[in-house]
C-alpha cells in the first residue's frame, strides 16, 4: 500500500474513525463467525472500498495498525475498487464482500432500482468531491462554467451535484461540454479540459504537489450537500444484528485512537 496523504479536513479522519466501532461489533455476529482461540485462525472481514488505498480509508489503516481487530480475533481485508466500471454493490450483494463503501446519492440510486442495501453510517460529513479548476484559466465559480469543457461525469455521483449546482444558480448544465478523458490528468494539466471533477483528498493534492496552481469549486458553498461516502451492507446481514441486542458502547473507547496527526500519520511503517 501507498504512504498515506495528510487530510485538509481533520474532521475528516475524525469521522472516519468515529465509524470503527460498528464493523467492530457487526463483525463478530456475521454468519460463521466466532471469537475462537487466541492462537487459532482469525475470522476475515471483507470490505469493499469505493476507491484505490489513499487516505480517505485512513480510519481502517489506523484501527489495524493499532491492533482494534487483532484483539477481537478477527482480520479486515480491504479491497480497492481497480475500475470505475466495478459494481461495488453487486459484489457486496453476491458476498464476494461483506461490507462496501460507495458515495451516498450511489446508494440512493441502488435502492430506488430495488437492491436490497442499507447505509450503515455515514464517512464524511462534507462532501469531498469538487470541482478542480487550473488558476491560469480563470474560472473561480460555476458561472464561469458556460462554454467550457469539463471530464466526463458519472450520472450517480458527481453528475448530479453538477447538475444540482447549475440548476440553482440558473445556469444550463447542457452549456458545459462533456469530454471522456478517463482518469489520465494529463489533458487537464495540458490545458486540454477546462474543468476536473475529483475530490478534495485525492487529485487536488496531487495537483497541488506538482506545482500546479488550482481553483477549487465546492458544491456545498452553493447550496449542494449531500453524503459524499457511506458504509453499507445488505438488508439481511443488518436485520441479523438488529435481532442479537448489541451494545455498541463496549466498544467506543476503542476508536479513541488519539491525535488526529497520529491517526493518520504513516500506518504502514
Amino acid at each position: 500500500m501507498p504512504p498515506l496523504v495528510p487530510f485538509l479536513d481533520a474532521a475528516l479522519a475524525s469521522r472516519l474513525a468515529t465509524t470503527l466501532s460498528i464493523f467492530l461489533v457487526l463483525a463478530i455476529f456475521l454468519p460463521g463467525c466466532s471469537d475462537g482461540d487466541e492462537d487459532g485462525d482469525k475470522e476475515v472481514l471483507r470490505v469493499q472500498l469505493g476507491w484505490l488505498h489513499q487516505s480517505q480509508w485512513a480510519g481502517f489503516y489506523a484501527a489495524e495498525k493499532k491492533g482494534f481487530y487483532r484483539e477481537e480475533h478477527f482480520s479486515v481485508e480491504l479491497l480497492p475498487r481497480l475500475s470505475p466500471s466495478t459494481d461495488t454493490i453487486g459484489l457486496v450483494m453476491d458476498g464476494k464482500a461483506d461490507f462496501g463503501t460507495m458515495n451516498g446519492i450511489g446508494l440512493i440510486n441502488a435502492r430506488a432500482k430495488g437492491k436490497p442495501v442499507l447505509a450503515i453510517s455515514a464517512i464524511y460529513q462534507r462532501d469531498a468531491a469538487v470541482f478542480m479548476t487550473l488558476a491560469e484559466k480563470g474560472i473561480t465559480n460555476p458561472q464561469d462554467f458556460p462554454g467550457r469543457s469539463i471530464r466526463k461525469l458519472n450520472p450517480v455521483a458527481n453528475g448530479v451535484s453538477f447538475r444540482a449546482m447549475m440548476h440553482r444558480l440558473g445556469l444550463n448544465p447542457d452549456s458545459v461540454r462533456e469530454i471522456d478523458a478517463g482518469y489520465d490528468m494529463t489533458p487537464f494539466f495540458e490545458g486540454k479540459i477546462d474543468i476536473w471533477p475529483c475530490f478534495l483528498t485525492d487529485e487536488v493534492l496531487r495537483a497541488r504537489r506538482l506545482g500546479y496552481e488550482v481553483n477549487v469549486i465546492l458544491p456545498e458553498y452553493y447550496g449542494i450537500h449531500r453524503y459524499g461516502m457511506v458504509i453499507f451492507g445488505t438488508e439481511k446481514l443488518i436485520e441479523l444484528t438488529h435481532k442479537l441486542n448489541l451494545n455498541a458502547k463496549n466498544y467506543g473507547g476503542k476508536t479513541e485512537i488519539g491525535s488526529v496527526e497520529k491517526r493518520i500519520g504513516r500506518p504502514f511503517r
